[in-house]
This record gives C-alpha cells, structure tokens and sequence, in this order.
C-alpha cells in the first residue's frame, strides 16, 4: 500500500497542475455549469470525483478547448 509521502499529496503537483471546480470552469468558459457537467457526464470533458463535485486539472480543461477548436477547423 502507499505511504502518504509517496502519494506526493501537497501543494507541489497541484502547482504544477492545479485543480479547478465545475463553477470555475464554467466561469472561464462563459458557460453555465449544467454545460460543464454536461461535458463531464458524456466523457468529453475529463474530470475527478471528489465525492463532493467533481476537479477538472488545467491541462484537461487546456485539451478539451484544443479538442473543441479541432472539431471547429475547416481547413
């Protein structure tokens, strides 16, 4: 089983990668937060359960809109 320490449970991989509500997310996508729980449940949109809601890390949130601007090319 792991030890905490070696969990790497802190502030140092969440600086790296830092974890971001739905009501966040839906901020910063000028979306309502049905929209982002939307994205979640159909799997486009990748999240943690954190039994209290759901974290959505930058660089899943970074990838999803990388993702939506693909599906929007037309060149």
């Amino acid at each position: 089983m792991l030890e905490y320490d070696e969990l790497n449970m802190g502030a140092e991989p969440m600086q790296d990668d830092e974890m971001l509500t739905v009501e966040e997310v839906a901020k910063m996508l000028k979306v309502h937060v049905k929209t982002v729980r939307h994205w979640i449940n159909t799997g486009e949109l990748k999240a943690m359960d954190i039994g209290r809601g759901y974290r959505i890390s930058r660089s899943d949130l970074q990838e999803f809109i990388e993702n939506r601007k693909k599906r929007g090319d037309t060149d």
